[in-house]
């Protein structure tokens, strides 16, 4: 049992605004049936699929996983992985821009909304997302920055506000959320980002000497060395972590593949004919 559920006067803040971001999404759905005459224009999957994401990211933040973060680098890093990975590919299949634009509509001035699109254009482009998304990664696994976070609540609400803000951008790209974004940019972004995860999980799982002072006493509790704790971190974010990037990266080219060219004939079938072709000539 999740400790948001048990306890949620624990996390007021984390609950109020997860709850609000519920609320405003099924709204907005909800009107965008209503406009459409009853059809759903938001397949069920999708509403689904943001539901799950708020509730990984509850489990993240506001559950058990957050108390043994504060006393082990791996239960960290899963918490890491859950905001960097699951709840934002939930959050963004989620497909939140007409919901939330539709509910909030009304409140938000034309010209505002406007003058935000162009910033809004800039930062999910694929170069800015991957400084924005590495930046944010690299800058929080700085031991200084690192122990600071688990050491003040209100810097580890910052460091997971910002993971999972970057990481939403990310994957907006990698999953075509921004069709305007070219398949070849959104392969490269997702394995430079591959890139940068690997390198972070090899140096915390090779490094010779435990990285994070805060761990230093703490990792007892849990039968592990420090180092020991650092290392089996340091497999979490190479492995799985970066295994969700080469996914992403392998989807976007199965679909580049299956993409019609301008006589509407998909790659694929179009190289089997041509070679087809070739041999009846022979």
């Amino acid at each position: 049992m999740i400790r948001w559920l048990r306890d949620p006067v624990l996390e007021p803040g984390v609950t109020a605004l997860v709850a609000l971001a519920a609320v405003v999404y099924l709204g907005g759905a909800r009107r965008l049936r209503r406009r459409s005459s009853g059809r759903l224009v938001l397949p069920s999957w999708r509403v689904g699929a943001f539901v799950g994401g708020l509730v990984v990211v509850l489990e993240a933040v506001a559950s058990p996983l957050d108390d043994a973060a504060t006393t082990s680098l791996t239960a960290h890093m899963i918490q890491h992985l859950l905001l960097l990975v699951v709840a934002p590919v939930l959050l963004v299949l989620g497909s939140p821009a007409r919901p939330f634009l539709t509910a909030l509509g009304p409140s938000i001035p034309l010209r505002r909304l406007r003058w935000t699109r162009g910033i809004w254009r800039e930062l999910t482009r694929p170069l800015p997302v991957f400084l924005l998304y590495a930046a944010s990664l690299l800058a929080w696994h700085v031991p200084g920055p690192y122990d600071a976070a688990v050491h003040h609540q209100a810097l580890h609400a910052l460091e997971h506000l910002t993971f999972l803000g970057t990481a939403v951008l990310l994957w907006m790209v990698l999953l075509r959320e921004r069709p305007q974004v070219p398949a070849g940019m959104a392969i490269g972004l997702a394995m430079a980002t591959w890139v940068v995860t690997a390198s972070l999980g090899a140096l915390l799982t090779f490094a010779g000497a435990p990285l994070y002072p805060v761990y230093a006493h703490a990792t007892s509790a849990w039968g592990l060395s420090p180092l020991r704790d650092q290392r089996m971190a340091g497999l979490i974010m190479w492995a799985p972590t970066g295994l969700a990037y080469i996914a992403a990266a392998g989807w976007r080219l199965l679909r580049l593949l299956a993409e019609p060219d301008a006589e509407g004939t998909p790659p694929a079938r179009r190289t089997a004919g041509t070679l087809a072709g070739t041999k009846g000539g022979a």
